[in-house]
């Protein structure tokens, strides 16, 4: 099958969150199994600082804005793991972030990321040997329905389309006068199209594709309700015979403790004790933690901001840490919480580490120096945490919502660990009392080495691999057809 897949983010190139995780390593899983796969995405200045070589493929005359412009399509020429394209226009592109600085995105997202769709159509227009199917993710790809209703149908033809909303938090939501430049008709703006209360949300072009999926089963049933749907759950549940979840997977290439060169000592499920006897002190030294082999060390590496439940972390800290537990916080988000847990790290030396930062080597050790992980989330479309998390032997401590419910099979007595294979600790309601009596039970659990090993054999023995999403995938491919 000759798939074309359409991202705003695409790790090793640029990356600002899981995003661009998954647009590597589904397209890559998709080719293994023996598929044409393409994976389009900008240009940006910080892809073109990394060193890649790139060959121009076609220079492409875009409609934008009331005015013709030239992009390029660039090709990634030493990169093998799919064939990876690249639309080049500086004056959107070439910046030094992907979307914003700080709180505040760009000005003129909503153009860059239309520009970005109209040169994708083009391409197809231009293309002999046409995709069988174009897979397209969040909302930076919603106006390719549109456009394509509006302008390239008769070019193109036929098409199969999928459409992954990866978190409806972010929507591309903008106000009605700005949708006037988009050149696109009026009728856009009904409800059961972009508009909404005076605004319009890119995000709803993407349900006119053939289907919708989102990135796990359980979030698919959360979005279509007020609480989970952002104020376009009527829309979700509109076209709920055509919504899907299928649940992220994880590279085990990269994400391997027996493999991975960042931790101080390799394990694996054959031989773990590396992580309790080496990886946790080396840990507790490098973030300045007391050196405590009893103490149950909760590890977090999270984007700090209220859908990750940084606010009850703060708020538990505040109460009061409890007995014989220590915590390193690894993330970047809101200064709020930057300022938040700086206080509380200081009046905590010892017991608790925060580092405001984006480090990746360090992210690794965190997981496999850590006891258990925590992911107290708000909500959680699928998360990625969780699974990294057990291929390192660290069972996770998360809330019951979206993937993590679909992902982690939760303890509710330490029988669950012999009887149902249990891999970590959930809670439903979402406060602080209910983080720390979870902690506490997984502390009291932790105290039974022999049965926490048990805990940890079932973590290594879970398969979160990429081949099983791709192969679901692969399925509702071919249903469009």
């Amino acid at each position: 099958m000759k798939i074309l897949f359409a991202s705003s983010e695409v790790s090793p190139f640029a990356k600002t969150g899981g995003l661009a995780d998954v647009s590597y390593s589904l397209p890559k899983a998709l080719k293994r199994q023996g598929n044409d796969v393409s994976v389009i995405t900008p240009l940006y200045r910080t892809t073109i600082d990394k060193g890649y070589e790139f060959e121009n493929i076609i220079d492409l005359k875009v409609d934008h804005l009331g005015k013709t412009v030239t992009v390029e399509i660039m090709r990634a020429s030493a990169f093998n793991d799919f064939n990876a394209l690249f639309v080049r226009y500086d004056p959107y592109f070439d910046r030094e972030t992907l979307y914003g600085k700080e709180d505040a995105e760009f000005n003129d997202n909503l153009f860059r990321f239309a520009l970005f769709t109209r040169a994708i159509l083009e391409l197809i227009a231009s293309l002999e040997d046409k995709p069988d199917v174009i897979h397209l993710n969040d909302w930076h790809t919603g106006l390719f329905m549109p456009y394509y209703k509006e302008y390239y149908q008769r070019r193109i033809g036929q098409i199969r389309t999928i459409f992954t909303i990866h978190n409806l938090g972010y929507q591309g939501r903008y106000k009605i006068e700005m949708f006037k430049k988009l050149n696109l008709p009026d009728r856009y703006l009904k409800k059961d199209y972009l508009g909404e209360d005076g605004t319009f949300a890119i995000i709803k072009g993407g349900l006119m594709c053939d289907a919708v999926n989102t990135v796990s089963p359980t979030y698919a049933r959360e979005i279509t309700t007020p609480d989970f749907g952002y104020g376009i759950e009527d829309d979700l549940k509109r076209i709920e015979n055509k919504l899907y979840g299928i649940a992220n997977g994880i590279d085990y290439d990269l994400w391997n403790p027996a493999t991975d060169k960042e931790i101080p000592a390799n394990y694996s499920r054959d031989d773990f004790s590396p992580k309790r006897r080496v990886c946790k002190p080396q840990l507790q030294k490098e973030v300045g933690l007391e050196v405590r082999d009893d103490a149950l060390l909760c590890g977090m590496v999270s984007r700090l901001a209220k859908q990750k439940g940084v606010d009850l972390l703060i708020e538990m800290f505040l109460d009061g840490i409890p007995d014989d537990t220590q915590f390193v916080v690894l993330g970047t988000g809101e200064q709020k919480y930057h300022m938040s847990l700086r206080d509380i790290t200081l009046a905590n030396k010892g017991r608790i580490s925060v580092i405001i930062d984006f480090n990746l080597p360090l992210a690794r050790r965190i997981y496999a120096g850590s006891d258990v992980f925590l992911i107290p989330s708000l909500y959680e479309p699928c998360g990625l945490s969780q699974m990294i998390a057990m291929a390192y032997g660290t069972p996770p401590i998360a809330r019951k919502t979206g993937g993590l419910n679909d992902t982690i099979i939760g303890i509710t007595r330490p029988e669950d660990i012999l009887e149902n294979k249990a891999t970590g600790f959930l809670f439903s309601r979402y406060d602080f009392k209910s983080l720390r009596s979870t902690i506490e039970i997984a502390r009291d659990i932790f105290s039974d080495r022999d049965m926490w090993q048990k805990l940890v054999i079932n973590c290594f023995e879970q398969n979160f691999s990429w081949d099983v999403s791709a192969n679901l995938y692969l399925e509702l491919y071919k249903e469009q057809g």
